[in-house]
């Protein structure tokens, strides 16, 4: 008896590309409101992100909530409110007045800059932030940045920032096999060469099961009917007996 599967092979990883390259560096960290501090081996990106408007207006604010409080006839603005208008405003719609008190109260026990910042963060946007380290494989592979509590997956994120995940070559049209037949690494070469319709897909999974499941995710096809041929030419695929047992 025949059985469809779908193969898909995975890219040397001298050569694999993550989906920050895909989609773009900048794009992707920018759209995802994602700041990265930077080190002596990563670039800062904090342009365009919540993170970046408050680190930039931070000194000036609290310059000028200073002279409020201690001076008002020195300074520029009239009020509290005008002056959280000016240098932090909401991204959508007005702040109420509990709000405002918030920030009354975060700009007078200000002594933390990255804890100031996911507050001030917090009452710009409505989300809650979080600052992280973002980790590679090496030791020096490592990143802070600032983040919505609730935006991209941790794991997603680091793997694809320091691409240590895997890109795969999925074939969209099935092969046919007999049930319960385990293929060499030749044989998986020879049915994937007439095969065109094909899309990449990256992973950041580490285990053959798990990653198994996102290629088949990508191809729309049942886990059990993914063959997975990685770059030094190992073939992964379900039991053959468990794959009789479904043909049956």
């Amino acid at each position: 008896m025949k059985v469809k599967k779908y193969i898909a092979a995975q890219v040397n990883p001298e050569y694999q590309e993550s989906e920050f390259s895909w989609l773009g560096y900048d794009e992707i960290l920018t759209e995802n409101d994602i700041a990265i501090f930077g080190n002596r081996w990563y670039k800062e990106h904090t342009e365009g992100t919540t993170y970046g408007d408050i680190k930039e207006s931070l000194d000036e604010a609290m310059d000028d909530f200073d002279l409020l409080t201690e001076e008002p006839e020195s300074c520029y603005f009239d009020n509290l409110e005008d002056l959280i208008n000016y240098h932090f405003k909401k991204s959508s719609g007005n702040y109420d007045a509990d709000e405002f008190e918030r920030w009354r109260k975060i700009l007078a026990d200000f002594d933390d800059e990255e804890k100031f910042i996911v507050a001030a963060a917090e009452l710009m946007t409505g989300k809650k932030y979080e600052i992280i380290t973002l980790r590679g494989c090496c030791q020096r592979e490592w990143v802070e940045c600032c983040k919505p509590v609730d935006s991209v997956d941790v794991d997603w994120l680091e793997g694809n920032y320091f691409n240590t995940g895997s890109e795969w070559i999925c074939y969209m049209e099935p092969v046919e096999i007999e049930a319960g037949v385990e293929l060499t690494a030749d044989e998986v070469k020879e049915l994937s060469e007439n095969l065109d319709d094909s899309c990449s897909t990256y992973s950041v999974k580490w285990g053959d099961d798990e990653i198994m499941e996102d290629l088949a995710n990508c191809i729309g096809c049942k886990v059990e009917d993914v063959i997975m041929i990685d770059y030094n030419e190992n073939v992964i695929m379900e039991n053959p007996a468990i794959v009789e047992n479904i043909a049956a």
